[in-house]
Formats: structure tokens, sequence, C-alpha cells
């Protein structure tokens, strides 16, 4: 199973738990997720709850930057990536039926200083931006075949970095 490009423009998604493998559940919260705008070739999502500011769009700049890089990288269509935004929650990332969807308020806190500074001693700091989304997007990926957390999740994601 393949990615996809998303086409909707307004994703409503209900709680739920998965249970992955016997030993372990993920609960996936309710969202409400609004189209807002592309950068970059990105599409850009944000909760109906979410104040959608200049920083936020600033930040949303910077990770559609990173995830072009990786989709060139990658050799994966854009139109298959887009960012969300979220009040809260444990997710950094969801594959939804092959389109791919990564939490800009994860990247927000974690990596938009680095990649908006500039200078020689950020390179690596952007370097493992770059490394961290890659496994990320790789995870993803691996839902394509598996949408469970399991061996056979894990061998997709192995066999999408090893790529």
């Amino acid at each position: 199973k393949g990615t996809r490009a998303e086409t909707s423009v307004e994703i409503i998604g209900d709680t739920y738990t998965e249970h992955a493998v016997v030993e372990e559940c993920e609960d996936v919260g309710a969202m409400h997720l609004v189209a807002h705008s592309t950068m970059s070739g990105v599409c850009i999502f944000f909760d109906a709850d979410v104040d959608v500011d200049d920083d936020k769009c600033n930040a949303a700049a910077a990770f559609a930057g990173v995830l072009v890089w990786l989709c060139r990288k990658t050799q994966l269509p854009l139109s298959r990536v887009n960012i969300y935004c979220d009040v809260a929650g444990a997710r950094v990332a969801f594959n939804r039926d092959g389109a791919l969807f990564f939490n800009l308020r994860y990247f927000s806190q974690v990596h938009a200083r680095t990649v908006a500074a500039t200078g020689a001693t950020v390179i690596k700091d952007v370097a493992k931006c770059r490394a961290w989304w890659f496994v990320t997007l790789c995870h993803e990926l691996g839902h394509n075949h598996e949408r469970g957390h399991n061996h056979e999740h894990e061998t997709a994601m192995e066999g999408a970095i090893a790529r």
C-alpha cells in the first residue's frame, strides 16, 4: 500500500484505543483539523481550537522546508506530506490511509529554533533535526504496510530507512 495525497479540507477523527499487540495499546485522541494554507507545496492543517498567529506560520514555513528536503532525498511526492498543529496530545505524526501528517507543535518545541538559526555551528543541529524527522517519516511509511506497532511494522520501517 502506498502513500496518497490528502484531499480533505477538514479532518475529524474520533478518540479510540488501538491494541497493536497484546502487551501494548495506543490511545489516539480526537481531533478536528482544518486546512489553512500551503507552504512550499506542503498543506498545513490547524486544529479548530488553535489560534493561528505569525509565530505558528513562521514555524510551519521552516518545518515545510525540512519536509521538502526529506521528500527530495527520499523521492516521496510532496503531495503525500502534510503539517498539522494540535493543541495537545501525544502524536508526533500519523498516517491517514497513506497521507502523512507531521506535528508542528512538536517541531516548534524541539527543532524550530535550530532550523531558523544560521551559522556553521548550527549545521550539525539541522542535520540532527532532519535525521529525527527522517526516522519519523519512515515510521509513518511503515504504517502503509501495517497499521499496528508490531514486527511487520518494524520490518517495513527498517526497510524504508535502509532505502
